[in-house]
């Protein structure tokens, strides 16, 4: 496609590292895009320049932390994602799911005490891992509560999503089709999960 002169771009829910081998799989040294943590960042390649950057402001923080908290006992665990850095909130012992989710993101994991998660600035979303019916309780409270924050996105039966409001990757790839001049008619996008 990119030799045919359309404008390939990667979108994933991933933080950059996850996106690295592929990226450099797919483009090379080639210029394009990558729109990383559902739509909260764009990254031009191979410079890995950022050009957008969306956060979770402390009120999000807090109030998701408030929604899992009665949950984590559960067995669940909340991870923080920055554009680089994938962090346990929390819990300084990750389980075998945690650390699963690090390999395939090609990320290392940090631990992040709840206070430093709350005055943290950087970080983009949040993901909650863990058994399935857990989560449908935590989800199940957010309804009753009519939590509405941040978006909650199941993109997996053991992983809900916490993203910031009006941030996904449609609004991400829109955002990056405005600013290279390219009309939404002309774009074609495939996915494989909710999120």
């Amino acid at each position: 496609a990119q030799s045919e002169g359309y404008q390939v771009v990667l979108c994933t829910g991933r933080p950059l590292n996850g996106v690295i081998p592929y990226a450099d799989q797919v483009f090379g040294q080639a210029p394009a895009y990558l729109i990383i943590n559902n739509g909260t960042n764009i990254i031009k390649w191979p410079q890995k320049d950022l050009l957008v950057d969306n956060y979770l402001k402390i009120q999000e923080k807090e109030s998701i932390w408030s929604l899992v908290a009665p949950f984590l006992d559960q067995g669940l665990e909340l991870a923080a994602i920055s554009y680089d850095g994938l962090y346990l909130v929390g819990k300084e012992t990750p389980s075998a799911m945690m650390e699963a989710e690090a390999r395939i993101t090609f990320s290392d994991l940090s631990f992040l005490p709840v206070d430093h998660f709350i005055s943290q600035d950087d970080l983009n979303k949040c993901i909650l891992l863990g058994e399935s019916a857990v989560l449908d309780q935590v989800q199940a409270q957010a309804e009753q509560i009519n939590f509405s924050v941040v978006n909650l996105i199941r993109s997996q039966a053991s992983i809900l999503e916490f993203c910031l409001p009006g941030i996904n990757k449609a609004q991400g790839l829109a955002k990056l089709c405005r600013t290279l001049g390219i009309q939404l008619e002309e774009v074609m996008a495939v996915g494989d999960q909710l999120n």
